[in-house]
C-alpha cells in the first residue's frame, strides 16, 4: 500500500512538475503576441484580389487624387500557410498611379497568421519587388523591366473568415497610403492535391 501511495504521490509531483515546466514558455508566447496553432488553415492556396476605393476617393476637396501614390489594383498570387502560422507567398500585382502610369510588380509576402476560431488576420510584409512597364508591352516582348516607384509595396493586414470547403475570404484592414485609399479583397482558394492540378 506504501508502495502504491509513493507511486501515486511521484506521478502527481511528475505531473504538475511538467505543466509548471510550459507555464514560462506560453507565458512567454503569449506576451510576444505568438498566434495560436493553425491546423484549421494550414496549407496552400491560390488566392485574387481585386480593389474598392473607400468614400474618402469620392470627396473633391478630401480624394488626395492629386497626389496619391502607386497604388495596387489586382492582386494575384500563391499563399502558404504552416501549422505554425507562418506564411509565405509570391505575388504579381497590376499598380497604376493617377496619371494611368501601370506596372506590373512581381514580389514575395512573409507573415503571421493570427486565427479566433473561423475568423482571424494575416499581416504581411513585401519582399524586394521587380517592376515591369506594362504600357511598353507588345506580344513578342512582353513588358521590359523597369525601376520600382518608392515603396510601390509595404505592410498590410487583411481579416478573413474560414470558407469551409473553399478557403479564405479576405479584406484588407489596414490602409496608410495617402490619397484615394484603396482596399484589397477577394478569395483564396485552397489547393487540393489532385484537384487543382
Amino acid at each position: 500500500m506504501k508502495m502504491l501511495r509513493a507511486l501515486l504521490a511521484f506521478g502527481v509531483l511528475l505531473t504538475v512538475t511538467l505543466s509548471l515546466a510550459n507555464v514560462p514558455q506560453a507565458a512567454a508566447a503569449s506576451a510576444n503576441g505568438a498566434p495560436s496553432k493553425c491546423d484549421s488553415i494550414t496549407g496552400a492556396y491560390a488566392f485574387r484580389l481585386v480593389s474598392l476605393k473607400s468614400f474618402s476617393a469620392e470627396s473633391p476637396v478630401a480624394s488626395g487624387l492629386a497626389t496619391a501614390p502607386y497604388q495596387d489594383i489586382l492582386r494575384v498570387g500563391i499563399l502558404a500557410i504552416d501549422e505554425n502560422c507562418a506564411l509565405t507567398a509570391t505575388v504579381r500585382a497590376t499598380v497604376d498611379d493617377n496619371t494611368g502610369t501601370t506596372r506590373l510588380v512581381i514580389f514575395t509576402w512573409t507573415g503571421v497568421a493570427f486565427p479566433a476560431g473561423d475568423l482571424g488576420e494575416l499581416r504581411v510584409r513585401p519582399g524586394r519587388p521587380a517592376c515591369f512597364d506594362s504600357t511598353l508591352f507588345t506580344f513578342s516582348g512582353g513588358k521590359p523591366p523597369t525601376g520600382c516607384p518608392a515603396a510601390v509595396e509595404g505592410d498590410e493586414e487583411y481579416a478573413y473568415v474560414v470558407v469551409h470547403g473553399h478557403g479564405l475570404d479576405l479584406i484588407q484592414s489596414d490602409n496608410a497610403g495617402g490619397g484615394a485609399k484603396i482596399f484589397m479583397t477577394g478569395r483564396a482558394e485552397k489547393r487540393v492535391p489532385g484537384q487543382n492540378d
